[in-house]
């Protein structure tokens, strides 16, 4: 079960996304080696609850916040805006942050519940859900609120690199023109859409440096992606 994750990932987590250096990037892939050996190796085959058993247990407010996490890592991975993520995707964005190829074909079976191939939003929701680890995982999750401060500099860099028109608003056209340089599949228009609205908290149709802030902060994967071509 992917809770066998969780005390790497936390770990990482708390340190490698934070801003705060890691001592050894050879600890770093030694402790993403020992988790998904564990969870490949587990025996555990205690069944999943059911689905209203999990949600009983959090508030409204709860599963709002966290299927904004899994949404906001949903419309990153997405490249081609098909509505769902292929191993290929999961794996061009994960790579980036030092997952092995190994973890990312666990975890890709992991959420890849119906074994279609690829992982809808559904899908990538309720893992969430019922894998707390993921929450705040590196570059999936969500940065603890106490160590979003320490980030704020650097948001405020990739906010000026995206703003060429230096207007102190974000376009999604200028967006799409930062997103355009990438490693790997190019990010469709819809794509870049859905990450311009993941952005734009009160969707008027343009970006400011305290909404950039807040989501660059607060979801990892959307730091991940947009710090990459600095």
């Amino acid at each position: 079960m992917l809770t066998l994750f969780g005390p790497a990932l936390v770990a990482l987590a708390g340190a490698h996304w934070a801003g705060v250096p890691m001592h050894g990037s050879m600890r770093v892939l030694k402790l993403r080696n020992i988790a998904v050996h564990a969870l490949s190796k587990s025996d555990d085959q205690t069944p999943i609850p059911a689905r209203t058993s999990v949600y009983q247990t959090l508030s409204d407010s709860q599963i709002t916040n966290i299927h904004d996490a899994a949404d906001a890592l949903f419309n990153v991975l997405d490249r081609n805006g098909d509505n769902s993520i292929s191993e290929q995707e999961l794996a061009s964005h994960l790579l980036l942050a030092r997952y092995t190829e190994e973890a990312i074909l666990t975890l890709f079976q992991t959420l890849d519940v119906d074994s279609d191939g690829s992982v809808s939003r559904v899908e990538l929701r309720e893992a969430f859900v019922r894998h707390p680890p993921l929450r705040n995982a590196p570059a999936m999750g969500t940065l603890e609120k106490s160590k979003r401060a320490a980030v704020h500099v650097e948001a405020d860099k990739i906010f000026s690199a995206i703003n060429l028109n230096q207007d102190g608003l974000l376009s999604l056209q200028e967006l799409q023109e930062y997103l355009a340089v990438t490693d790997g599949e190019e990010y469709v228009p819809a794509a870049v859409s859905k990450i311009f609205k993941t952005l734009d908290g009160n969707s008027d149709g343009s970006i400011t440096p305290s909404e950039f802030r807040g989501g660059y902060v607060r979801y990892r994967a959307v730091r991940l992606a947009l710090s990459r071509y600095q």
